[in-house]
């Protein structure tokens, strides 16, 4: 007798970062506050999490009066992608820790020019002469994309502006002074320093509506 594991035709394997975005909600139970945690639009969690679903054909949540909880199937896949993520964890500090001469192409995210800004040179330089036969390539990414291009794999690493989602590992390279740009003629121009207070009724340059609502 050859015994066989069998497996629903729909079913596919879900990605990392549906897993990481999974977790997050598991945690909060609330899409609106998991989506802020992870620095994307609440309507993209939901479709993510619906997309994780079919993934794997089975039912996660459970949405009832406003209030949202997990399904049996949630509870035991919550567990099982812990470990999935710790075990990709070890996976990549064990490859990390054996790597020999580092070869490859590294692509590295840059928020506007912030991959001209002279503390971005000094890592980039730095990184050409510790490995030379590394092929780095720099992608101008905008303010709706930069956070969803370091999730998905387009790029490996970004330079970017604070605040960042709590899943990231950041380094902080540089601190600047924020300033505001007025009108000549305006009443607040001539100040040396203003609070937020004083220009709660200033017009100002919105993000689009998809950044997340911190920016």
């Amino acid at each position: 007798m050859v015994a066989r594991r069998t497996r629903h035709r729909n079913a596919r394997e879900p990605s990392l970062h549906q897993l990481r975005l999974f977790l997050v909600l598991v945690e909060e139970l609330h899409f609106g506050r998991a989506a802020a945690r992870m620095f994307i639009s609440q309507p993209a969690l939901s479709q993510q999490m619906r997309a994780l679903e079919q993934r794997l054909d089975i039912s996660l949540l459970e949405r009832r009066s406003g209030t949202l909880t997990l399904t049996p199937a949630g509870h035991a896949l919550a567990e099982q992608a812990k470990e999935v993520l710790r075990a990709m964890a070890q996976l990549l500090q064990v490859s990390h820790t054996h790597a020999g001469t580092v070869r490859g192409r590294l692509r590295i995210g840059s928020l506007g020019a912030e991959a001209a800004m002279p503390h971005a040179r000094t890592v980039l330089d730095r990184l050409h002469n510790r490995h030379p036969h590394l092929e780095v390539e720099v992608l101008n990414l905008n303010f709706v994309e930069q956070f969803d291009a370091l999730a998905d794999g387009t790029v490996d690493a970004a330079f970017l502006r604070a605040p960042l989602p709590s899943s990231f590992q950041s380094i902080q390279l540089a601190t600047e002074p924020r300033v505001i740009c007025l009108p000549a003629d305006d009443p607040l121009a001539h100040e040396t320093q203003l609070t937020l207070a004083q220009i709660a009724d200033r017009a100002v340059v919105n993000m689009p509506p998809e950044v997340p609502r911190q920016w």
